[in-house]
């Protein structure tokens, strides 16, 4: 007879496995403020190297005014300002990140001790199997007793 309870929890483990796993694996390595800390790394270097090719596209575009700043000296207040809406950009960036990042690291986490539940779940039914056959193979002792 066919245990239902079994056969869903077979098929939703080969989905999981098949879809997530690998993604859960490399989440799963790390402890949760490292994944969030490294992922905020890189954004960090993504989000220098964008604000880098937006600030180098406005520096062309308006190359006649930024070199006369450079004779008037006052190149310093516009290098101050961008370093100002570099900040905000950054931090507003990181803290973007820091969300994102922690979310799925928590999703990631709960699908992980999903998955093993299942897993222990098909352990105990199968021990619960191997047991019930185990004990319907095993003929009975009547009849068997000697006599000397």
């Amino acid at each position: 007879m066919l245990n239902q309870d079994r056969i869903r929890t077979m098929t939703r483990l080969a989905i999981y496995e098949e879809e997530q796993s690998l993604r859960d694996e490399k989440v799963g390595g790390y402890f949760g403020n490292d994944y969030v800390f490294s992922q905020i790394m890189i954004s960090v270097i993504a989000g220098t190297a964008a604000f880098a090719v937006v600030f180098g596209v406005y520096c062309v575009y308006h190359l006649d005014a930024f070199v006369l700043r450079l004779f008037d000296n006052t190149i310093l207040e516009v290098i101050r300002r961008w370093a100002k809406y570099y900040a905000i950009f950054i931090a507003g960036y990181c803290a973007v990140t820091f969300f994102i990042y922690r979310a799925r690291f928590r999703s990631a986490q709960s699908r992980i001790k999903k998955y093993r539940r299942d897993l222990e779940f098909m352990a105990e039914e199968y021990e619960l199997y191997d047991k019930v056959n185990a004990e319907a193979e095993t003929p009975e002792a009547e009849g068997t007793e000697e006599t000397a």
